[in-house]
């Protein structure tokens, strides 16, 4: 496995997990200071702080799971090719 694949499949696993945990804290520290997050039908959020916020919003309304099929392309990369998000049952 490539270098890349193994940091493909490291933040793949790190968001899976952070969002099935409802941790935005965690969640956050996947991106960089001067990231931008838009959210459908939000707003844009900047930088970690605002998307944590955001995301802790999301995980105040409902508890998600998100999941991915990955799909190994002819060149030897990963690309996602379904994401699933789920809502967890109350």
């Amino acid at each position: 496995m490539s270098e890349a694949d193994d940091v493909l499949q490291s933040m793949c696993h790190s968001y899976s997990s952070a969002v099935n945990a409802s941790d935005s804290l965690t969640y956050s520290r996947l991106f960089t200071e001067d990231a931008i997050r838009m959210p459908p039908g939000g707003y844009p959020e900047y930088g970690p702080e605002q998307i944590r916020k955001g995301e802790q919003a999301d995980y105040d309304a409902a508890m998600w799971t998100v999941t991915w099929l990955l799909n190994r392309q002819l060149s030897g990369g990963w690309l996602i090719k379904r994401q699933m998000w789920n809502r967890k049952p109350e």
